[in-house]
């Protein structure tokens, strides 16, 4: 029985658009209920890999929602290239909104690529300090040794899962018995001692396309030959934007990985009219907000990830259309009701 990789891209949704154009795909389905630990870790385990979560960031760009580890204090992240692939091929239009565990958020850029293992990384302009993750030194964890990871689903900085490693794959992947969902690309694989081990990137789908609760990673040595590569360059001139990003070319597949069918989710349909200008996005079956765009209405009001919408100016909304024959009126303002923690609540945005 063959089964197809997927890559963790993000879930379902529908783009209610700031200032920039952003192309969206429709997802045609999502795992993204089954955001639950394999089985509880040790507390020892646990309280490690807590401690990690405070140099993860949430990375939102173009349509994608995925997570990056902080490995270095000058806000150098790294991430899985397919999270920010449009910034890298149009850096002009599509831009890298980086939220850190602290809360504070940042517009990155891509400072390099790395098509073929899946990787990239993505500079903040901090002044500060900021914690960071150490990758293991280990080309790999011993069969069965428990391993943590740590994403973003739908925009939720710092969600954590467990599971067990199991091997290494031919094309030298990290295989993890460990369920993993869209906003868990570019996380953090970790091991006990909280280090990176790798780079979570894809997972394993059954030929019913079910989620079989195995993962893969871009193995640690891989990403640290990826950065010994390229941020020491691209550090020596962080003031100005490279004309364009550096992307290594893909190089010739092992037979392990042509016989493991890699496949993005099937790509969606419309997306909403480019004169909306609320600034984020939502499920379009449960107007759930799913990202929110930085430095617009809907973030400059507080709406924030985890709100679901259910009316404007009083009014009762059925859907996203409705959202939107608002929203074309172009209005100064507007309040929103929302349900946050099954608490109801009003947001006023201004435009």
């Amino acid at each position: 029985m063959k089964f197809p990789y997927l890559l963790l891209l993000s879930a379902s949704c529908v783009l209610i658009q700031s200032t920039s154009t952003l192309g969206l795909p429709v997802r045609t389905r999502s795992p993204g209920t089954q955001v639950v630990a394999a089985s509880r870790p040790t507390a020892d385990t646990y309280q490690t890999c807590q401690q990690a979560i405070k140099a993860v960031a949430t990375l939102y760009s173009d349509v994608e929602i995925g997570s990056g580890s902080i490995i270095d204090t000058d806000g150098t992240i790294l991430t899985a290239y397919h999270v920010v692939k449009a910034a890298v091929s149009n850096p002009n239009r599509v831009k890298i909104y980086v939220k850190l565990a602290n809360g504070n958020r940042y517009i990155g850029r891509a400072i390099a690529a790395d098509k073929s293992n899946d990787l990239a990384l993505v500079q903040i302009p901090v002044q500060e300090a900021l914690p960071t993750l150490q990758l293991a030194s280990a080309t790999s964890p011993p069969a069965g040794q428990k391993v943590c990871a740590i994403g973003s689903p739908s925009g939720r900085t710092g969600v954590l899962s467990q599971g067990t490693f199991k091997t290494l794959s031919g094309n030298g992947d990290l295989q993890s018995a460990l369920r993993l969902t869209y906003g868990n690309s570019g996380g953090p694989l970790l091991n006990p001692n909280g280090e990176l081990i790798g780079v979570n990137k894809s997972i394993w789908l059954s030929e019913r396309g079910e989620n079989t609760g195995i993962s893969f990673a871009t193995s640690a040595r891989v990403a640290q030959t990826f950065i010994d590569q390229h941020h020491r360059i691209a550090s020596s001139g962080l003031g100005k934007p490279p004309a364009a990003v550096p992307i290594l070319q893909p190089v010739q597949p092992s037979p392990a990985t042509v016989a493991a069918k890699v496949q993005p989710l099937p790509p969606m349909p419309a997306r909403v009219a480019a004169s909306s200008s609320l600034g984020a996005t939502f499920d379009e079956r449960t107007m759930t907000v799913q990202q929110v765009e930085f430095g617009s209405p809907a973030d400059m009001g507080g709406l924030q990830p985890g709100d679901r919408l259910t009316a404007i100016n009083g009014r009762p909304l059925k859907g996203v259309q409705e959202l939107q024959a608002v929203l074309a009126q172009q209005p100064t303002t507007a309040v929103l009701t929302i349900n946050r923690h099954q608490q109801v609540a009003n947001v006023q945005v201004n435009f």
